[in-house]
């Protein structure tokens, strides 16, 4: 059956709910149902456990009149359903036919199934793939489900986003009619392989073709005065596409058989879609719904694949037809009808792209390459042409005439497996996948068509905000949901808070060995955008993170396509996607700093681990002063009397993955180095740092500076070693006025009785030291006639010391505990 998506009269929507547990992770949730009528009749159609339990009936509310009104006949009585749930896929139904009522000459193709507007109580035709099973007497048909109504819902304080399913109701009111064309004529030519049976212009308004002038043929096929010029563009449509298909070549000679006589018949009539044809034929086309002669082309080849594919779906399996047809294989059966029409009309870009559907299947890949869905199979067609495009075109050919009678996915992962033996299925899809978001361009730019789709299908479920961006107010979303087998999903969102911050994408938990994602830090919608772009996952269980995101920044967002891989189960994902932005600071005062949390935005606070605050030091570096953690509060204070009024201050946040934000560079305190500087007018200086940055008579310390003097010998010059790449910061006893030079009584020096002089006349031997202890730290002060220096080294678990006297000389002997 072909189906312009856009044309489907949506019936009202609403189901039933069967009473089933829930799945578990990694097992199908989907589970079929099956409703009796009894004589034959049922319905059945599929529900996902995930989304509650269905009930319903169907019955029989009236028997077969057999009235002819505008040439058809009531063949199969009413039947009314009723079903209140949720319906996953098509919804099939069988319907027995009394055929008593029918004409001597009748066909399948002649068979109607119709469903009344519930608003308006008028009939129209169904939409969907139809089977006439002559051993039941019954049709089978496709009556057509809209997809469920979904709205989005915010769960907890910080709008965690996920998607709940409406409760639905679906009733409707099903029928069989049988058209007699007792007005119908039939067109047929020595150069044509088929017969046409139509309704002239004028003679039957409802199903008359429509008159030349309205049809405004441009193909150059109109030559026959006495036939509509709709027929012979139809003719040279027919002839040309079955001629193309008979040359189609498959894995042991050519892939189609010539079709009877009687498939080689083509019913036109009104119908509620451009073609609905059962499959192995014969075919059947709208009279109102075909546009040109173009679309007629593409409506021809994807009709006739039907007809061809009863060659390979309908022998020696009738009996099963819906599990066959119907349920595992009708996403392939309408694929290939879509991929073998395309090559045959040789339909490209525009019309290509409004062949397959991928502007038209809401669903597609949503709910599962494979799901028996009108909103999704038709668009599976632009994956059979990418695995053509990969592997071959004889991939598809082989998985169609496979006569192992497995379903279509098992046959296509063989027949994929056979071209490339490393490849499969699973593996096709996952790269499939990849090339629609980091190449959109590709394929007539249905790539970027179908990535499209899948978001459209997010933002629709409400998994994904409208506004779809992360900003300074909404600053996290988390996205959970159970994703189909062969099925994917797509996230986009955009990045706009007003300062640069760091973008976090988070799996809680890691993913399922079967789910597989990709991710970018680029959004595009063309190959140039993604060029040169490795997706940034590192398969370390870690999040990913994109630094410098943002309104100005080089980073405006992430692009993430979800894979599942697997042909049996279903899988779940959840994503936290959140963008930590530095937190303000407000002026710091002497001694303490406030800053502002509302920057976490709508983070949940399990989220952020703490807040650590930094002050700028004189070389430009950074040094740590505390950490706070987050009490939920706008704002937070930090006391240290480091503070001074006119520091730098900056506030990183921190989450609980330690990742940290902003970035700062912070200094080493891996070592320590204390100058001694001997007193007298040819005082030298001893630094044990890399480079002193300033005056060393200088008596402007900083306030928080550690003040003590060993020995009235030495003044203690305080060198703090904070990085590789940095200067020395100092301290010095600011009571010693000397340093400037002027007005201070000399020290003595180690090695010399108190006040002898100013003048050392005698050192301390090499090797000999005085050590003290202070706070936990150990002070070497090792004098020589060179000078002296005074080394300090951290005592973690503290320090204890012991003194001793030699003569003139008293020692303190410092050590570790």
């Amino acid at each position: 059956m072909f189906s312009s998506l856009k044309s489907v009269a949506c019936v009202v929507c609403v189901l039933w709910l069967l009473a089933c547990s829930g799945s578990s992770d990694g097992h199908d949730p989907i589970r079929s149902v099956v409703l009796e009528a009894g004589n034959g009749a049922r319905a059945e159609f599929r529900t996902n456990t995930e989304e509650g339990d269905v009930t319903g009936t169907f019955q029989k509310v009236s028997e077969p009149t057999g009235e002819v009104v505008d040439d058809m006949a009531d063949v199969s009585g009413e039947y009314l359903l009723d079903i209140q749930g949720n319906v996953s896929g098509d919804l099939v139904l069988t319907i027995p036919i009394r055929r008593d009522l029918l004409a001597p000459d009748w066909s399948p193709a002649t068979l109607l199934p119709e469903v009344q507007n519930p608003g308006t109580g008028v009939w129209d035709s169904t939409e969907g793939l139809s089977w006439y099973d002559a051993d039941q007497g019954a049709l089978l048909f496709d009556a057509g489900v809209a997809p469920s109504a979904v709205e989005a819902v915010a769960s907890g304080l910080h709008n965690t986003v996920s998607g709940a399913l409406t409760a639905q109701t679906h009733k409707g009111r099903y029928r069989v009619r049988h058209v007699y064309f007792t007005k119908g004529v039939q067109a047929t030519s020595p150069d044509s392989a088929f017969i046409v049976k139509y309704y002239p212009p004028g003679l039957h308004g409802k199903h008359s073709v429509p008159d030349d002038a309205t049809w405004n043929s441009k193909s150059g096929n109109a030559v026959d005065p006495d036939v509509p010029d709709f027929v012979e563009d139809l003719h040279a449509a027919l002839n040309s596409a079955y001629n193309a298909m008979l040359a189609i070549e498959g894995p042991s000679g050519k892939l189609f058989q010539p079709l009877t006589i009687n498939q080689r018949q083509v019913w036109v009539y009104r119908i509620n879609s451009a073609g609905e044809s059962p499959i192995g034929g014969p075919m059947k086309l709208s009279s109102d719904r075909i546009k040109d002669y173009q679309d007629m082309k593409g409506v021809v080849g994807h009709e006739l694949t039907h007809v061809f594919q009863g060659q390979y779906y309908i022998g020696g399996i009738a009996s099963n037809v819906v599990n066959w047809v119907f349920r595992w294989n009708k996403w392939f059966i309408e694929a290939t009808a879509n991929y073998y029409g395309v090559m045959t009309a040789g339909l490209a870009g525009a019309l290509k792209a409004e062949q397959y559907g991928v502007d038209e299947s809401p669903n597609y890949l949503s709910v599962g390459l494979t799901a028996s869905d009108r909103f999704a199979y038709y668009a599976a067609a632009h994956f059979l042409e990418w695995v053509a495009l990969k592997y071959g075109n004889d991939v598809i050919s082989d998985a169609l005439s496979d006569d192992s009678k497995s379903i279509a996915l098992v046959v296509l992962d063989r027949a994929i497996r056979k071209a490339d033996g490393e490849a499969g299925l699973g593996s096709a899809f996952e790269q499939y996948a990849q090339d629609l978001v980091r190449r959109p361009g590709d394929m007539d730019k249905m790539n970027a068509s179908v990535a499209s789709l899948l978001f459209s299908y997010m933002t629709s479920q409400g998994l994904l905000p409208a506004a779809n961006r992360l900003d300074n107010v909404t600053t996290y979303v988390r996205v959970k949901r159970s994703l189909a087998k062969l099925g994917a999903a797509y996230v986009e969102l955009r990045v706009s808070t007003n300062e640069a911050a760091l973008l976090v994408i988070d799996s809680i938990p890691a993913a399922s060995s079967f789910l597989e994602t990709f991710t970018w830090d680029v959004i595009g919608n063309t190959n140039q955008a993604f060029e040169g772009k490795n997706p940034l996952e590192d398969h370390s269980g870690k999040p990913m993170v994109v630094k410098n995101c943002g309104k100005g920044q080089a980073c405006n967002g992430f692009t993430q396509i979800i894979v599942n891989t697997s042909f049996t189960n279903w899988e779940k994902f959840d994503f936290a996607y959140y963008v930590l932005v530095p937190p303000f600071v407000f002026s710091p005062e002497a001694g303490r700093v406030e800053f502002s949390t509302a920057e976490i935005g709508n983070i949940p606070d399990e989220m952020i681990r703490e807040f650590r605050v930094f002050r700028r030091t004189e070389v430009g570096s950074f040094e740590k002063l505390g950490s706070v953690s987050w009490d939920g509060e706008p704002k937070e204070s930090f006391k240290d009397g480091r503070i001074k009024a006119d520091d730098v201050i900056v506030v990183q946040v921190v989450d609980r993955h330690g990742n940290v934000w902003p970035e700062v560079e912070v200094g080493e305190s891996e070592g320590v180095w204390i100058g001694c500087r001997t007193v007298g007018s040819e005082a030298e200086y001893h630094w044990g740092c890399i480079q002193y940055p300033g005056d060393p008579s200088s008596t402007d310390f900083d306030a928080g500076a550690t003040m003590q003097c060993i020995n009235s010998g030495y003044k203690q010059y305080y060198a703090v070693f904070f990085d590789k790449e940095s200067a020395c910061r100092d301290w010095c006893s600011q009571a010693a006025a000397s340093d400037s030079g002027t007005g201070a009584s000399a020290c003595d020096t180690p090695g010399k009785d108190p006040g002898t002089g100013t003048t050392p006349d005698a050192c301390i031997g090499a090797g000999d030291y005085v050590d003290v202890c202070l706070n936990n730290a150990c002070y070497s002060c090792c004098a020589t006639c060179e000078g002296g220096l005074l080394w300090l080294y951290d005592c973690p678990d503290g320090c204890y010391t012991h003194s001793g006297e030699s003569g003139f000389q008293t020692w303190t002997n410092c050590e570790c505990n």
